[in-house]
């Protein structure tokens, strides 16, 4: 079984990383953290919402998120 992994953004990056993560099959994508999009998914994977969701996604069993943001700053800020 795959371990599950939430993306920290939902843009250009988020979609390479998405490929890259789609190839490598280590981790199952559950979806994407976006605070304005306004798309519904991701290349298939669901928006969850903005990174509000987070605790919820916690209570759910997924310990895994991966920043997909392509701004390092912003990156480094949501990581942290």
């Amino acid at each position: 079984m795959r371990t599950p992994v939430v993306l920290l953004g939902a843009s250009g990056h988020a979609k390479v990383i998405a490929e890259i993560r789609e190839e490598t099959r280590e981790y199952e994508i559950a979806g994407c953290t976006c605070p304005d999009s306004e798309e519904p998914d991701l290349l298939g994977y669901p928006i969850l919402g903005g990174d509000d969701v987070l605790p919820d996604v916690l209570l759910h069993g997924i310990r895994h998120a991966f920043g997909a943001v392509g701004e390092n700053g912003l990156r480094l800020r949501l990581l942290q």
